[in-house]
């Protein structure tokens, strides 16, 4: 009996130690993706949205670095469409060329610019 009790014992210290290396393992693990997540976060930077001063993160390793937060740029973005959707065309009544003009202008030209400079 006490053979059985000194080999449970054996077997129960070879377990222990089994279960501190596993442990130990499991911590070095640990530092390691510590150790990643931290060079990875050294890569993100916040600065300030131009427009509303938000805060935009962005990566130094971006190729081009944002100066609007996204709901300033979707709002640029919108203007930008609705100012386009204003944009028509038209021929110069002196040469032909094309003028690019806007239905919400007072003054609409008939004359391109180098028929303007012609006829003063």
């Amino acid at each position: 009996m006490k053979e059985a009790f000194e080999q449970a014992k054996a077997n129960q210290m070879r377990i222990l130690e089994q279960l501190k290396g596993a442990q130990a393992a499991k911590n070095r693990r640990l530092e390691e993706l510590k150790r990643a997540k931290a060079a990875e976060d050294a890569h993100w930077h916040e600065k300030s949205c131009k427009e509303c001063g938000s805060p935009i993160r962005y990566r130094d390793t971006w190729s081009h670095i944002p100066n609007y937060c996204d709901k300033c740029k979707a709002k640029f973005d919108e203007k930008k469409k609705e100012r386009e959707s204003k944009k028509r065309e038209k021929e110069c009544r002196g040469c032909g060329k094309t003028i690019i003009y806007y239905t919400d202008w007072e003054h609409i030209p008939n004359y391109c610019k180098e028929c303007r400079e012609k006829g003063s």
